[in-house]
């Protein structure tokens, strides 16, 4: 394994056992993991490929804040099974890819990665292409699509899509009161899942671990929203799937910014469920994956 974060070397030591660690050993026989770097925007990002011997199409997958590929495991299993290739990474300051952690000077720079890793995937798996993000991974695939107009992805699923986060005024007066006194906020852990296992697993053994949010992250995030107020419509269609237990994000004006910003939305509000959809106890979860997996073949 080529560990690019530098830092995290020490705790895997091998692609197999960071595979094992988080549960992405899948057993399956015609099937291929491929561990790659690219580069973007001066950042070395580490990607992942999932290939079943025979597949229909290709699935990018992209994580949210905090978050990172060890922590899709039910989604890529589930996406194999439904004879998707995957294709995943980490990104800049998340996981092993470098960066500062968590930090970014500029929203549009995830939509850059975006951009280099569909370039990178594309020669390696076939389409039709389709696009997950979930969270920050929406918020990266919403920049995308209203900064790039011509891209290769059919179908495009926002899950639980950040726009704004949760207490979003509240948060603004925080956020100037505390600037002058501090670089790093230490992370709240936040009870956004119901899977009570995969809650202890994040804040006790996950190794690749967040647990400080840098104020020029939360400042990126407040001037990537005046920015994309000012950008214009796209025609794209675009399926959201949204926890109504979600206290994460402020999705009621989130789904409502989405609709105004493209010409079809398809909206599916999930009972119960938080933030963490593609972690939630296994009865929600599987309502978001047939969700996804509907939505990918009907289309």
């Amino acid at each position: 394994m080529v560990c690019v974060n530098f830092d995290m070397c020490g705790y895997f030591g091998s692609a197999p056992n960071y595979l094992k660690y988080y549960g992405l050993d899948f057993e399956y026989e015609s099937f291929e993991h491929n561990f790659f770097t690219f580069q973007s925007d001066g950042q070395v990002l580490a990607g992942h490929t999932f290939k079943p011997k025979e597949y229909k199409g290709t699935v990018v997958v992209l994580h949210g804040f905090f978050g990172h590929c060890g922590l899709l495991k039910h989604l890529i299993k589930y996406l194999i099974e439904q004879s998707y290739a995957v294709a995943c990474y980490d990104m800049q300051g998340h996981g092993l890819s470098t960066g500062e952690l968590a930090g970014i000077e500029d929203f549009s720079r995830y939509s850059y990665a975006l951009r280099d890793f569909v370039n990178v995937v594309q020669p390696q798996l076939k389409g039709p292409y389709h696009l997950i993000g979930h969270s920050l991974g929406g918020a990266a695939v919403l920049d995308y699509l209203l900064t790039y107009k011509d891209n290769v992805f059919e179908n495009i699923v926002l899950a639980a899509p950040l726009v704004r986060c949760s207490l979003w005024k509240l948060s603004r007066i925080g956020f100037r009161l505390y600037r002058p006194f501090g670089k790093r906020v230490p992370r709240v852990f936040r009870n956004n899942s119901s899977d009570r296992e995969f809650l202890k697993f994040v804040r006790k053994k996950d190794k690749l671990c967040v647990r400080a949010v840098p104020l020029k992250w939360i400042e990126a995030l407040y001037e990537w929203n005046d920015r994309i107020v000012g950008c214009g419509l796209c025609d794209r269609t675009v399926k959201v799937i949204q926890g109504t237990d979600d206290t994460t994000v402020a999705w009621r004006f989130n789904i409502k910014f989405i609709r105004e910003r493209f010409g079809n939305v398809d909206i599916s509000l999930i009972e119960n469920a938080r933030h963490e959809l593609f972690n939630e106890s296994a009865g929600i979860r599987m309502q978001v994956f047939s969700q996804i997996s509907g939505y990918l073949d009907e289309k």
